[in-house]
């Protein structure tokens, strides 16, 4: 059960966010993929809030068996979902694509009739192969961006805070397990609040300045957790510098690297490549969920509590550093648009 819904999971992750990007007008389009990871972010919080439901009966079966509710949701909303313009033309069917962007866009024929046409210039060139992805500089330089960003998503450590709250919150010495799990809600909510926050700017600020700004408060907000440990003891100012960095990072994760992964990684290969190129990102990303999952409890026996959290934060550091080197900003741009971007980095005209 856990790999099927490991694969539909990936699935849905490496299609939704392309999707998305594909059928919504540029000056939204920021907005609309974002909403993915808020949906994601919604789906944790809900989850936390079944588990304390659940936990005091050993439901684990409960816990498991209600995810089939979103999943039918979705499985019914995708029939009434319109085919991608860009896919249909790519299939040759340039009338009913003109139809889908008739229906998801305002009604001036001038602008879909321009549209169209700078998606079949687009769509021209041959389906692109595993050996065009690794081969092609334009691709190349895209890859770079995408999958640096994948690995940053997840090395940060976003992750050994949604699956471990509890267990954090308990390091800054609240033992209690209800008031652990409270805290951890706290995580959620935060999380949600700060995304919807993103989903209305991330289309005025732009994706690299919240990229820039929300990387480098998650630095100094982990740092600020790691020095909430020095000492032999932990008090309760030193609890609530530990809990405030806490959701700081939160919250800095989810105007920042949240959203923005999801959003460029469907924004910044060509048509001919995307599928292959934005699933192998979110390959990437998965893999590095994997491993940050399973080293956190380690990194925690050998370099303690201090070490683990500045470690993350050195990693916030590095990834800082390659939002302003390597990131571009997309937005407003058409899709077309933004391969001019990664042309002009690998040199062809």
């Amino acid at each position: 059960a856990r790999l099927i819904i490991g694969l539909a999971i990936g699935a849905a992750s490496g299609t939704a966010p392309v999707y998305v990007s594909e059928i919504a007008p540029p000056e939204i389009r920021g907005r609309l993929v974002t909403v993915f990871q808020l949906s994601i972010t919604v789906g944790i919080l809900i989850a936390y809030l079944v588990g304390l439901v659940f936990e005091p009966i050993d439901g684990w079966r409960w816990m498991i068996g209600l995810g089939v509710i979103p999943a039918l949701v979705l499985g019914i909303g995708i029939f009434r979902m319109p085919k991608s313009p860009r896919w249909l033309v790519m299939a040759g069917q340039d009338y009913a694509a003109r139809k889908v962007l008739n229906q998801i866009r305002e009604h001036d024929p001038g602008a879909i009739d321009h549209e169209l046409e700078g998606i079949k210039r687009e769509v021209e060139a041959e389906p692109g192969t595993w050996h065009d992805v690794f081969s092609n500089p334009v691709i190349r330089a895209a890859l770079l961006v995408g999958l640096g960003v994948a690995l940053f998503q997840q090395l940060t450590g976003i992750n050994m805070v949604i699956y471990y709250a509890p267990q954090i919150v308990q390091l800054t010495g609240i033992t209690s397990d209800s008031a652990a799990i409270i805290a951890a809600l706290g995580v959620g909510v935060v999380n949600v609040g700060m995304t919807v926050l993103a989903v209305r700017y991330v289309d005025r600020a732009g994706r690299r300045p919240l990229l820039i700004f929300g990387t480098g408060v998650m630095a100094l907000a982990l740092f600020g957790l790691g020095a909430s440990f020095i000492g032999a003891d932990t008090d309760t100012w030193s609890s609530i510098l530990a809990i405030g960095s806490l959701l700081t990072y939160v919250a800095a994760f989810a105007i920042s690297l949240g959203p923005i992964f999801w959003l460029v990684n469907s924004e910044i290969f060509p048509m001919e490549v995307r599928s292959k190129a934005a699933g192998l990102c979110v390959t990437v990303s998965w893999v590095a969920n994997f491993a940050v999952s399973l080293t956190f409890l380690v990194l925690l026996s050998e370099l303690g509590n201090i070490g683990t959290f500045w470690l993350y934060g050195a990693i916030c550091v590095l990834a800082l550093l390659f939002a302003v080197r390597y990131v571009p900003e997309t937005k407003g741009k058409r899709l077309e648009q933004i391969q001019e971007i990664f042309r002009a980095r690998a040199g062809v005209s």
